[in-house]
């Protein structure tokens, strides 16, 4: 039987190999890391390596040894160095370095899991912090394995597996990829849909509709059309957007849903109405598949609640509001740095678990930007801007076919504007309102408060002009 080699035996053929013949390095230079070497010594000899290797300088044996014998890095330099000669096999660096990897990750495995042992036994954390923390762990783990794992091939090589896989999509019998919003037409045509993967950020002041436009979206998604839909909510509980969800359909007022005995004659809720009501609901949501959950969690218990999702109902729309409210497992120094992490974190999160996810967030006083963090304008591919209209003012639209037109906001209605958009053009905008509790786009070609008959309910944008 063959014997099988500690991680010394591996690290030693490795570096051999490569001090043996150094231009093998670029083979394995993106695979390996320092801290993969478990003993002290190959550890120093890989970063000596590493750094000539950054500086475009030759890999040579005696200038590492003449280094790390002048820094006294550790005793008998040359002596250890000159013995990996005899350890090298430079045709199965990959096949080593494979190994040396997966010894790395062992260890890993077993110091974490040390570590969620001795938390666990200490009786004064909370099950549900030590539950994040452990998630944590091996969450950085998983994203250090697939940091090694990268696809080295020129797109020439990949040609034919890239239009195979968009033939595939063509002939498939399963529903496509994108999803479609009904509801908000303008908002659909601009961005294409909502493709797997995207990063949607939605912010604005305070009563702004920024988390309304979010729920639309998932009433749509996830009730109209039946497609499975997450809400995590943060700062509304799930009693409160079941009621919401409720009024935006049916049409009832949802403070009677809030407070069905009243404060007076009028707001009271009758059991005729109720019993009315509940058949009405039952029709809109019975085929429905929105999922609301509002306990406050971290962000990897977010992802692992969301692969649950995926793989028991095939959830394809996540929705978190907001941003702000989310505590992050790991530690940081502020809070700016923090929310960057978890702007990062969901945008990652997306492109593994290949859903798209809304992230709303709050903008600063002026509305300039979302106060939380500015990388989610830097990770999402779209970016949504809500506020309220100034009733009176006007603001003129534009279309590239048509022309120009002006539209005189009316009271309560809300401006949407498209501020960031990744492969595309941003500044594009509608007017939303709401309309027997339901959040509705204005349509412009039956609405009195335009000034003409040039526009286009697909494609435009505005500038201020001002009050009328």
């Amino acid at each position: 039987m063959k014997k099988l080699l500690d991680s010394h035996e591996v690290e030693n053929i490795i570096l051999g190999s490569i001090l043996l013949n150094p231009e093998i390095f670029i083979h394995v230079s993106d695979v390996l890391r320092y801290y993969f070497f478990s003993n002290r010594e190959n550890r120093i000899i890989f970063q000596e390596i590493q750094n000539l290797e950054s500086k475009g300088e030759k890999i040579d044996k005696f200038v590492i040894t003449q280094k790390l014998m002048d820094e006294e890095k550790f005793s008998n330099v040359a002596q250890y160095i000159n013995k990996l000669d005899s350890s090298s096999e430079p045709s199965n660096i990959k096949y080593y370095s494979q190994i040396l990897l997966e010894k790395h990750i062992r260890r890993n495995l077993i110091e974490k899991a040390r570590k969620i042992k001795n938390d666990a036994e200490d009786k004064e954390l909370d099950v549900l912090d030590l539950l994040g923390e452990a998630e944590s762990h091996i969450a950085d783990i998983h994203e250090e394995i697939e940091d090694t794992y990268l696809d080295d091939r020129p797109i020439s090589e990949r040609m034919d597996e890239i239009f195979n896989e968009i033939e595939s999509k063509i002939n498939s019998e399963k529903a496509a990829e994108g999803l479609n919003l009904k509801t908000l037409p303008t908002l659909n045509n601009h961005i294409g849909g909502i493709m797997p993967g995207d990063l949607i950020g939605i912010y604005g002041k305070e009563k702004s509709t920024k988390t309304t436009i979010a729920h639309e979206i998932a009433l749509d998604i996830g009730v109209d059309q039946n497609i499975p839909t997450a809400i995590f909510s943060f700062e509304v509980s799930r009693k409160e957007l079941e009621w919401k969800s409720i009024s935006m359909r049916t049409g009832q007022d949802y403070f009677k849903l809030r407070n069905p005995k009243g404060y007076s004659n009028d707001s009271k809720m009758t059991i005729e109405e109720l019993n009315e009501l509940k058949v009405q609901t039952k029709s809109k949501f019975e085929k429905s598949s929105l999922f609301i959950f509002d306990k406050i969690i971290n962000e990897f218990q977010i992802y692992a609640k969301l692969k649950q999702l995926i793989k028991k109902h095939g959830v394809r729309l996540v929705i978190i509001d907001y941003l702000m409210l989310i505590e992050s497992a790991k530690k940081f120094k502020d809070r700016r740095l923090e929310l960057n992490h978890l702007s990062m974190f969901f945008k990652r999160a997306a492109m593994k678990l290949q859903v798209p996810i809304i992230l709303i967030s709050q903008s600063n006083a002026e509305g300039i930007r979302a106060a939380e963090a500015k990388g989610l304008e830097r990770d999402s591919n779209y970016f949504l801007y809500v506020e309220k209209g100034e009733a009176g003012s006007s603001l003129r639209f534009h279309d590239k076919n048509l022309g120009s037109f002006i539209y005189t906001v009316k009271e309560d209605e809300y401006i949407v504007q498209l501020r960031g958009i990744r492969h595309g053009k941003g500044n594009r905008s509608f007017i939303t309102k709401f309309v027997n509790n339901r959040y509705v786009e204005v349509d412009f070609k039956n609405s009195k408060a335009v000034d003409n008959q040039h526009y286009d309910n697909d494609k435009f944008w505005f500038e201020k002009q001002g009050r009328n």
